[in-house]
């Protein structure tokens, strides 16, 4: 049988909300889309990988650390 909430005991999703909502997490969610967000955009958008021409995790991880370094390398030519 539903009884209802307890009197006096906050739920896990009012608690979740709470602390999504607070000055650290803000602060922590604002550091992650100032430094992540615009580097993934930047690939996606302007570089149009549409498919990795290698096979193999290290292949493929090799091939994106390649494409930060271009960006990179770009972006300090811009802007130095």
């Amino acid at each position: 049988m539903f009884r209802g909430k307890r009197e006096g005991r906050v739920s896990h999703d009012d608690r979740m909300k709470m602390r999504i909502d607070s000055d650290e997490v803000r602060r922590i969610v604002a550091a992650r889309f100032a430094c992540v967000g615009p580097v993934f955009d930047n690939l996606r958008g302007n570089k149009h990988p549409r498919r990795f021409m290698l096979r193999g995790k290290s292949k493929v991880g090799t091939r994106c650390k390649l494409s930060r370094m271009v960006r990179v390398i770009e972006k300090l030519a811009h802007h130095a």
